[in-house]
């Protein structure tokens, strides 16, 4: 609930300060009034959709590439969550980095169930010999959020 509170009003301070730039220079002699309230909506929808966007259009663009990857780190010995994997999300790719949050759907004692969330940081092998998993590998791995692990920072954006 704080990570969307923390969204919410990053993303309103960005929308106000955009919007109010884009009328500052908008209006002007010859130039016809431009309502404040229009550019005020139109920048708060691109600063609170357009990360979910940016991350939507990444994690299209190379899931298929880095699920291989991703799916291997999650069921190895390496991963410190139990339970299923939700999905997971691209943040930020390159052509031999990435990025990207895994969501795990993981039961709870008292019956319930959290959704960790795991941080990985990929990079490309270097090319040689038979690579499986298309070159990449899991460089750095950080628990984000979790209840069992005691782990709870803000994700940005916010996904559960």
């Amino acid at each position: 609930m704080i990570e969307w509170l923390v969204y919410l009003l990053t993303g309103a301070f960005a929308g106000f300060a955009l919007a109010f730039g884009y009328s500052l220079f908008k209006v002007g002699p010859g130039k016809p009034e431009f309502p404040f309230g229009r550019a005020l909506l139109a920048c708060l929808a691109i600063t609170w959709g357009g990360p979910f966007l940016y991350v939507e259009a990444n994690t299209k663009l190379h899931q298929r590439a880095l699920e291989p990857v991703v799916k291997d780190y999650f069921n190895g010995d390496d991963c410190e969550l139990r339970g299923t994997m939700k999905y997971f999300k691209v943040l930020f790719a390159t052509n031999d980095y990435a990025i990207v949050y895994l969501v795990a759907n993981e039961p709870q004692d008292w019956g319930g169930t959290d959704a960790p969330l795991v941080k990985l940081t990929l990079k490309k092998k270097a090319k040689g010999g038979l690579q499986k998993l298309g070159n990449w590998q899991v460089d750095d791995a950080k628990i984000v959020r979790s209840d069992r692990l005691q782990k709870d920072s803000v994700v940005w954006p916010p996904y559960q």
